[in-house]
C-alpha cells in the first residue's frame, strides 16, 4: 500500500495539495517530529504524567488507521491520559502544520492523501483507478478501515479485485489492522 501510495503521489499529489518533490519520514523521524511539536507547545514540563513522543505518535497513527476518535483512545486504551484530550489535539495540529511546512509526510499520510485523491475528484479518481485493471491484495485480513476505502475507490470503475488473507493469523489490529475487512469482504 504505501509504496503504490507513494507512486500515485509523485504522479497525482498535486491534486491532494501535495508537492511532488515531499520527503517521506520513517517513524523514528514522525516520533521526533512530534517531540518537537510537544515541546514547542510546552507539554514536556508538565508537573503531571503527560504522554511521552512515543504514546503521542502511536494515538496519532491510531486515530489516523482506525478512525476512532482520539478521546476514545485516550479513555478506553491510556486512561491516565483521558483528561488531556485537548492537549493532545494542539499537538496533532503542530505535527500536521510543521509536516506541511517541511514538505513531509509519514507512513499515515501515503494512504490519507492516496484516499483524499479518490474521494475528493472523481475525474481524477478515474483516471487514477483506470490505470489499474485488477487489484490484488495478500494478508488482508491485516488491512485497516483506510486502506478498505482506497481499495473501493481503485475498484469503481470494475469489480476486478482479488483478496487474499487468513483471519486466523490477523495480527495488526494494534496498528489498526480491521479483520471485518475480510471477514465482511463480498
Amino acid at each position: 500500500f504505501h509504496g503504490t501510495g507513494n507512486r500515485l503521489l509523485r504522479i497525482f499529489g498535486h491534486a491532494a495539495g501535495l508537492p511532488r518533490d515531499f520527503s517521506i519520514m520513517d517513524q523514528a523521524d514522525a516520533v521526533d517530529l512530534m517531540g518537537i511539536a510537544r515541546a514547542n507547545l510546552g507539554y514536556g514540563k508538565k508537573e503531571k504524567r503527560f504522554p511521552k513522543k512515543e504514546t503521542l505518535h502511536y494515538i496519532y497513527s491510531r486515530n489516523v488507521n482506525t478512525e476512532i476518535p482520539v478521546e476514545d483512545i485516550l479513555g478506553g486504551e491510556l486512561p491516565q491520559f483521558a483528561d488531556y484530550t485537548d492537549e493532545v489535539l494542539r499537538i496533532f495540529a503542530e505535527y500536521t502544520s510543521r509536516k506541511h511546512d517541511r514538505n513531509l509526510v509519514d507512513y499515515d499520510d501515503l494512504l490519507i492523501f492516496w484516499w483524499l485523491m479518490l474521494e475528493q475528484s472523481a475525474p481524477l479518481a478515474e483516471r487514477i483507478a483506470g490505470m489499474y485493471d485488477h487489484v490484488l491484495v495478500d494478508e488482508y485480513q491485516d488491512t485497516n478501515v483506510t486502506q478498505a476505502k482506497i481499495l473501493r475507490g481503485m475498484c469503481r470503475a470494475h469489480d476486478h479485485i482479488t483478496v487474499v488473507g487468513d483471519d486466523a493469523q490477523s495480527i495488526y489490529s494494534f496498528r489498526g489492522a480491521n479483520v471485518h475487512n475480510i471477514l465482511d469482504f463480498p
